[in-house]
């Protein structure tokens, strides 16, 4: 679907651009804005995460279908490991050279994506991220290992609810032990789209996007506390429009009222994505403090956007080449000798 490569591309520009001219504004002394052209619409980038959860939501069934529990973790972890390993590594060496203190257990721990669990650090601050996709990829792992996920009739209700108990009491406290409460209204909605684009739309359907697109200006609401510096009422209604967007978008996709053509080059850039979000935290981040104390901060944005996309582009290629489908072509090896 290449209206999801579409959305792809726009989210990992919009978080690399918030990450980049906007959450660089106080670091290395800086007092005021660095970008005031342009940071006043890249600030809301951060809400790039939201749509990627929803992204991740819309996808999941359609990778889910007609497979067992075990093929899916397969194929899930042969998606997202290879390419993490080689961002990851990276992420270390360059932290290594501009002597950011990260240990060599620390860059273990990470591989292994669950760190968090073991109070270690980020080598990134992006992965956390990906700690929330995991617990999502585990969650479906799980109904589809019980027989359960088709019986989102069932599960999907329960979830909300739980996601909106969560949102109004923080209850169940457990609840981010298994799964993001904070950002589950972005996986349910994705979920449930899929399901109009699949099957059409009914009553149900629609009260369950309604009830999550509530849930989600909620959350962003205050999510904007969190992720702005100082955030005014004009701050909170843009990123609630954006959102509100973003459902919009999605309610065209699954209707299909919107539809791209077949393009080589959507597919290619919205495959490099994934090492785009991944790449341009630390190194990005390491690179732009480099080259802005030589030369101009516009020049040196855009150096180091075409560096970032580069490098993504070349792990892309390496991965597909190289790595695409290794892990999967490993499980069947072993089972046919097992």
């Amino acid at each position: 679907m290449y209206e999801i490569d579409v959305c792809r591309i726009m989210g990992a520009l919009g978080i690399m651009l918030y990450h980049f001219t906007y959450r660089t504004t106080t670091v290395n002394g800086f007092e005021g804005p660095m970008f005031p052209i342009i940071e006043h619409v890249t600030k809301y980038g951060f809400l790039g995460v939201n749509l990627f959860f929803m992204i991740s939501g819309f996808v999941i069934l359609f990778s889910a279908h007609d497979k067992s529990s075990l093929l899916f973790a397969v194929s899930r972890i042969d998606r997202l490991f290879p390419v993490y390993w080689i961002s990851v590594t990276l992420t270390f060496i360059m932290a290594h050279i501009t002597h950011q203190g990260h240990t060599l257990f620390e860059y273990l721990m990470n591989l292994t994506m669950v760190n968090d669990y073991f109070n270690v650090r980020n080598l990134d601050s992006v992965y956390w991220s990906l700690q929330a996709e995991l617990k999502f990829y585990v969650f479906i792992y799980l109904l589809i290992l019980t027989r359960q996920i088709q019986r989102h009739d069932i599960w999907i209700p329960a979830w909300l609810g739980a996601t909106i108990c969560h949102l109004l009491w923080g209850q169940p406290f457990f609840m981010g032990w298994f799964i993001n409460p904070s950002y589950s209204s972005y996986f349910i909605a994705g979920i449930v789209f899929c399901l109009i684009y699949r099957d059409g739309i009914n009553f149900r359907n629609i009260a369950l996007v309604l009830l999550s697109y509530a849930v989600s200006i909620a959350h962003c609401l205050r999510q904007v506390d969190n992720f702005l510096y100082s955030p005014s009422l004009y701050d909170k209604y843009t990123a609630s429009i954006i959102v509100s967007l973003i459902f919009l978008a999605f309610y065209l996709i699954s209707t299909k009222n919107i539809l791209i053509r077949k393009s080589v080059y959507l597919v290619k850039f919205g495959a490099m994505t994934y090492p785009l979000f991944l790449l341009h935290g630390n190194i990005g981040k390491s690179l732009y403090d480099e080259f802005s104390i030589h030369i101009n901060r516009y020049i040196a944005l855009i150096l180091v956007l075409f560096l970032v996309i580069g490098l993504s582009f070349s792990v892309y290629c390496f991965s597909e080449k190289k790595l695409a489908g290794s892990i999967k072509k490993l499980f069947f090896r072993l089972v046919s000798v097992a």
